[in-house]
């Protein structure tokens, strides 16, 4: 199965902050270190702004996300996020 990758939509944040706290926890993270983790694993609408997120969907549900923004030089890009549901990591949708 070969993901579709699109723009993520506005209304997704939710859906994106519970993709990366499932991605980050898959690590072997404990509960303690991933309440640390939140804020700064939330999608917010700010965050939407400041960055674009792209999603890779696998039969309509996405199974993966990327945020790209400008870096502060303003000459070259950086990924701000990159997260791959659990069930979907080591298939090579990453790629």
């Amino acid at each position: 199965m070969t993901p579709t990758i699109r723009l993520a939509r506005p209304d997704e944040t939710d859906a994106l902050t519970d993709l990366s706290m499932r991605s980050k926890q898959s690590n072997g993270y404990d509960d303690a270190f991933m309440a640390a983790c939140r804020a700064e694993l939330t999608v917010t609408d700010q965050r939407m702004v400041e960055g674009t997120y792209w999603v890779a969907e696998i039969d309509g549900v996405i199974r993966g996300c990327v945020a790209l923004g400008i870096a502060e030089n303003g000459t070259s890009g950086e990924v701000n996020a990159f997260f791959i549901d659990p069930d979907f990591q080591g298939r090579g949708h990453g790629r």
